[in-house]
């Protein structure tokens, strides 16, 4: 066995309750999105066994002069390699439903997880910062790279820079680290760091597999309960990560899980509203916390008028008339936007006071009104009133009717387009829907417009 001196690590690795991969990856540069991966290489630690992987990747980009330096991975190198999307079938399989240590594992697991969406693979693992680990168990040293861990216990390196000998001696560190300091602290002190903590005790072998198949981007997860039928479904942007969360909250509510990717926040709203609707499951809250305007025909039989309500959430046969934070905010554009277009407040019932029966209309007794009110013309106040609609302020939505957003995932170049308006998602069987966690999706969007994100009006379909 060439990994026999790791035996004390594989042992206390078994405590985990899964497979361990201690991993590391070359890459043709540190940039998460511009850059790929040119070696990969992990140790496999499964019941006391040790195995290891390593593989040289085809980036099919430029290797910079000064990463081949580094590395001592060339064009010339890799010019044989598969390329990823060969790879990740083979190697997946392997790293799926196992824990990830890595060095500085923020990097090597961001930049695995979204080389595998770029090639249209899921993957989403637990995993453990060896940087962290050492932070927590030598607080006393200052620095925790590892040529610093390296040099501080001593370890016989065959090649740095290469990912299977930088693999090799993180594993003598973790092994050197659990003799100094002893299994429980050990133990106590990685199992604190893990991000996100291990799966509840008593989780089905089932639901551990259907997790090895999440991804940790953009997604739904959706929860079967015990009689086969649907329970929930949840928006994520970690999907993996969000998911384990939530499991640690809910243990017992679910059988098996399922996994849909989305091309960015607000597709993964839409896919779980459209699942919402499929399985007739109820919107997750009564109220989103703001208010539209709504119309109605009032007394006298015909006068259309408005009133200032919160917005609830759930499916609509209409889209909202705007979406405002308070009702002040609301009812304060809704009198101005009267004014502005000449029409009755008295007629429209948006005086901030109840008239007595018969009483004369104010803004008529304060230097005239509308034509519609000097005749008591509902049939002209109604008209008057829907040729202004589209000037009615819009609140929150930044644009005076329907948008029609374009979603692509900037990794994988899939997209999504969805129509929108007041806050308010157009559903497949045509009709509106809206809640809290869809109006704050459409905040953020709004706030970080890019390249990501086409947004154009639709007002001429809605037409």
């Amino acid at each position: 066995m060439p990994y026999r001196y790791l035996q004390p690590l594989a042992e206390q690795l078994a405590a985990f309750g899964q497979p361990v991969a201690i991993l590391d990856l070359e890459t043709t540069g540190g940039h998460l999105e511009r850059d790929r991966i040119t070696e990969i290489a992990f140790l496999r630690f499964e019941n006391g066994a040790v195995s290891a992987v390593e593989q040289l990747v085809n980036p099919q980009i430029p290797i910079s002069r000064f990463v081949a330096e580094l590395t001592g991975i060339s064009d010339d190198t890799v010019a044989g390699a598969p390329t990823l999307s060969q790879c990740l079938p083979q190697i997946l399989p392997q790293l799926r439903g196992s824990l990830l240590i890595a060095h500085n594992s923020r990097f090597d697991y961001t930049m695995l997880q979204q080389e595998c969406r770029r090639h249209g693979f899921a993957f989403g693992a637990p995993a453990l910062c060896s940087v962290q680990l050492s932070r927590k168990l030598y607080p006393q040293q200052r620095k925790h790279s590892l040529d610093s861990i390296i040099e501080r216990h001593q370890i016989n390196v065959r090649g740095r820079h290469r990912a299977l000998a930088d693999v090799e001696a993180l594993a003598q560190y973790l092994q050197a680290a659990l003799a100094e300091h002893g299994a429980e602290r050990w133990q106590n002190t990685a199992e604190s760091l893990l991000n996100p903590q291990r799966l509840p005790a008593g989780i089905s072998t089932a639901l551990r597999d259907d997790l090895s198949a999440f991804g940790d981007g953009y997604g739904v997860s959706v929860w079967y309960g015990h009689d086969g039928a649907v329970g929930a479904v949840h928006s994520h942007r970690q999907a993996f990560r969000e998911t384990v969360r939530l499991l640690h909250r809910q243990p017992d509510a679910v059988a098996r899980l399922q996994f849909l990717p989305a091309a960015g926040s607000l597709h993964s709203h839409a896919l779980r509203i459209a699942l919402l609707a499929e399985h007739r499951l109820p919107p997750p809250e009564e109220n989103t916390g703001c208010h539209s305007i709504e119309w109605f025909a009032g007394a006298p039989a015909g006068s259309l008028k408005a009133r200032v309500r919160p917005l609830l959430s759930g499916w609509r046969e209409h889209a909202p008339t705007g979406v405002f934070k308070h009702p002040k905010a609301a009812k304060r554009s809704l009198q101005q936007w009267a004014q502005d277009s000449g029409l009755c407040p008295t007629l429209l019932g948006i005086l901030p006071h109840t008239l007595p029966a018969g009483a004369p209309c104010p803004a008529a007794l304060a230097g005239g009104c509308s034509p519609a009110c000097a005749r008591q013309d509902f049939d002209l106040h109604e008209r008057s009133a829907r040729r202004a609609l589209p000037a009615l302020p819009r609140g929150i939505w930044p644009a005076a009717g329907r948008l029609r957003i374009r979603e692509t995932d900037p990794v994988s170049g899939r997209s999504a387009v969805m129509v929108c308006d007041s806050g308010a998602l157009l559903t497949d069987n045509g009709r509106w829907y809206t809640d809290a966690a869809l109006l704050a999706a459409f905040q953020e969007a709004f706030k970080q417009r890019g390249p990501h994100l086409e947004i154009e009006s639709d007002n001429d379909q809605a037409a």
